[in-house]
Order: C-alpha cells, then sequence, then structure tokens
C-alpha cells in the first residue's frame, strides 16, 4: 500500500512541475501570416526556434 502512495505521490509531483514552466505567449506566436503586392491570399509560415534568450521574439 505504501509503494503505491509513494507512485502516486510522485506521479503527481512531476506532472505538476512540468506545467509549472508552460506560459501563455500569444504575443509571441510563431505563426506568420505573409501578405503583399501580387499575392491574392495570404500564406501562412510556422516555425520554431530553440533558444531560450528573450531577444529573439524582439
Amino acid at each position: 500500500m505504501r509503494k503505491y502512495l509513494l507512485s502516486g505521490f510522485l506521479s503527481m509531483l512531476i506532472l505538476y512541475s512540468a506545467g509549472q514552466g508552460v506560459k501563455d505567449n500569444k504575443g509571441n506566436t510563431l505563426l506568420w501570416r505573409i501578405s503583399g503586392k501580387g499575392l491574392t491570399r495570404p500564406s501562412y509560415l510556422y516555425g520554431t526556434m530553440h533558444l531560450m534568450d528573450k531577444k529573439v521574439f524582439q
């Protein structure tokens, strides 16, 4: 019984700590709309940057 409680507690701790790093960055989106002269409708470009520096989004 103690083994199951410990396993459950550790599982919840891991799930809780993993969710703490997630934050809502709707202003710093990686989905870009491309529009301009000669385009009949906009195109979209999705990209990811694997950098931790906030200067990337400035």
